[in-house]
């Protein structure tokens, strides 16, 4: 699959999905791309079809699991992020780039460093937040962050399908957040890590 001029709007979205979602759960998006492919709502190109087959299915729908119930634990959390970084920020680099099927490498290479870019963001985002809230002696702001990772995800990757302009609309709503969300953390850092201590 190539970039096509009536199309490129919704590839660019897909692919934009594609890489930041990674950067929040990249096994969960890896069995809805193939779940998405198995199924033929997606047209992709064939370097990933494999995501499509029950095998490979089956492997990204038990480390979903996995994933869903290690990232409601606090602490442990932190340390899967921690381990994570080494499988979402590439993944948020090859999907967008294998999907887009660039025709040159210069644009392939491109391609692979704006994905991982946006992944690592998201990832970096992820984790900064969810280590902030483990400091709060209670667990369930940490589980409240986790179920909405575990929505927002999907619903990302559905707006991109179905409909462009909310998905760049989310995007830009979720980026403004992010960086508001990292000002609280910075300025509030030296007081959760006072109250922790007394």
């Amino acid at each position: 699959m190539t970039l096509s001029h009536p199309r490129v709007l919704e590839q660019i979205a897909i692919a934009t999905a594609l890489a930041w979602a990674c950067g929040l759960r990249a096994y969960l998006v890896l069995f809805l791309l193939g779940l998405a492919i198995q199924l033929g709502w997606l047209d992709v190109p064939d370097s990933l079809l494999f995501l499509g087959q029950p095998l490979i299915l089956a492997c990204t729908g038990v480390m979903t699991a996995i994933e869903f119930g290690a990232d409601k634990l606090p602490l442990f959390d932190s340390l899967w992020d921690m381990f994570n970084t080494v499988t979402r920020i590439p993944a948020g680099a090859m999907l967008p780039a294998y999907y887009l099927g660039a025709q040159d490498n210069l644009t392939f290479y491109a391609i692979l460093i704006l994905g991982g870019g946006i992944a690592a963001g998201a990832h970096l985002v992820k984790s900064g937040t969810r280590a902030t809230a483990n400091l709060s002696p209670e667990p369930f702001s940490n589980w409240t962050l986790s179920f909405l990772e575990d929505a927002i995800v999907p619903l990302a990757l559905w707006l991109a399908l179905t409909h462009v302009v909310l998905f760049f609309a989310f995007i830009a709503i979720t980026l403004t957040c992010s960086v508001l969300l990292i000002r609280f953390i910075i300025r509030n850092l030296p007081r959760l890590f006072k109250s922790k201590a007394t």
